[in-house]
């Protein structure tokens, strides 16, 4: 089963690949990810929906990541990023 480039489907999977990225410093390739998961995720559920607020905030954490970087300061203490999950009702019925 195959999904358009503007699913929530994608949103979350690049989302994840966006974490996995930061997970490994690689901060850089990892910001466009979530940047288009962040805009197809506000699409698709509006700014209020869980699923987004969990995007942008992850996208905030990236963000402070790299500006910690480029102040050659210590890293702050933020959370890491979260990894979104299956829906309940894709894993009741077998979708992804």
């Amino acid at each position: 089963k195959s999904f358009g480039p503007d699913h929530p489907n994608v949103a979350r999977d690049l989302n994840n690949l966006a974490s996995l990225l930061q997970d490994t410093n690689r901060l850089e390739e990892a910001e466009p990810l979530m940047k288009r998961a962040l805009t197809i995720s506000e699409a698709s559920f509006g700014a209020d929906h869980q699923q987004t607020s969990t995007i942008r905030q992850n996208l905030k954490i990236l963000l402070q990541e790299k500006q910690d970087l480029l102040n050659d300061g210590p890293p702050s203490h933020t959370p890491r990023p979260q990894k979104l999950k299956k829906s309940f009702f894709a894993r009741l019925f077998g979708g992804t």
